[in-house]
């Protein structure tokens, strides 16, 4: 008797088995973590005294939601594998995308932050300074707020594809939008 989930001593048969979908379970962890990046972006811009306590917690949560939004994405591209596409499918994968670079823009930019801000550096005082600059961290805190609105379109995309377009009011209006 043939039994396809068996391990045989030199070879292992998949020939009935299925990879299963995880990217539901994988794409809410960088979704939290970017939306309150955000929310801890611009209450540091808003309350500048507060900034210095948040500037790791916000490294932390950026570095941690872009690294596991590219594991959302790659599971992303096997679901696709795994069952067909349409407009709804292909727009909620090009929101990702734009999400996804969005945010890893920000990430570089803390990367040269800090390589900027480094002892080791010597950079010019006036790189520093604008690196570090309150105008600089009102564009950094527009762009983080950009890449949440990117987040919401980009979900409620997946939320139409799951639960159908009428989900809730603001999925049949990001429905209408963008894929209609």
């Amino acid at each position: 008797m043939y039994y396809p989930y068996t391990i045989n001593y030199f070879s292992f048969s998949i020939t009935s088995m299925t990879l299963p979908n995880i990217h539901p379970l994988v794409v809410h962890f960088p979704i939290a973590c970017l939306v309150i990046y955000t929310i801890l972006e611009v209450v540091s811009w808003l309350m500048p005294r507060r900034a210095a306590k948040l500037a790791v917690t916000k490294q932390i949560l950026l570095f941690a939601g872009v690294a596991s939004a590219w594991a959302a994405l790659q599971t992303g591209e096997i679901a696709v594998d795994l069952g067909g596409g349409d407009k709804a499918l292909d727009q909620h994968e090009e929101f990702a995308e734009m999400a996804y670079n969005t945010y890893g823009f920000l990430a570089l930019w803390y990367v040269l932050q800090i390589i900027i801000g480094s002892w080791w550096l010597n950079a010019p005082a006036k790189l520093v300074t604008f690196v570090r600059g309150r105008w600089t961290h009102l564009l950094i805190c527009l762009v983080a707020i950009y890449g949440s609105v990117l987040l919401m379109i980009t979900g409620a995309l997946g939320g139409s594809m799951v639960y159908g377009p009428d989900a809730d009011p603001m999925v049949r209006i990001i429905y209408d939008l963008f894929v209609k």
